[in-house]
């Protein structure tokens, strides 16, 4: 499957590439054209024997305008997907963990995880500890 970035015109030269869950012997490559085609992964390719997560940090940033991922034996159709994700900024993050003990024999833990972005979208009341 080749993901084309290419409709993406505020994304800057990356830094580095993650990936997540990639499954066994399966190869995630990225390059710097749009469709996919470059010699051996352009960019950057990566393969393992057992499914992963990875990162790679580039020396200098580079310009990556497609994502092809496919196993390593076997076939797979080719199928363009296109995808340009735009974040919105800035996100706020703040993990708390809240210990209570005021009652006797007792102990109520809660561990939350805050982002917000500074709109009047999401609940702020999500993180909040359950009561019993």
């Amino acid at each position: 499957m080749c993901i084309q970035l290419s409709d993406c015109p505020n994304w800057q030269a990356a830094k580095s590439v993650t990936w997540r869950n990639l499954p066994a012997h399966w190869y995630i490559t990225f390059f710097r054209s749009d469709n996919c085609v470059g010699s051996d992964g352009d960019v950057y390719s990566f393969s393992r024997d057992k499914a992963t997560d990875g990162l790679h940090t580039f020396a200098t940033p580079r310009g990556i305008k497609s994502i092809y991922a496919r196993p390593s034996n076997g076939k797979i159709s080719w199928s363009v997907h296109r995808k340009c994700v735009q974040l919105r900024l800035p996100v706020k993050r703040a993990e708390s963990t809240l210990i209570d003990e005021s009652g006797t024999n007792s102990s109520k833990v809660a561990t939350g995880v805050v982002v917000s972005d500074l709109g009047d979208d999401i609940s702020t009341n999500w993180f909040e500890p359950i009561e019993d």
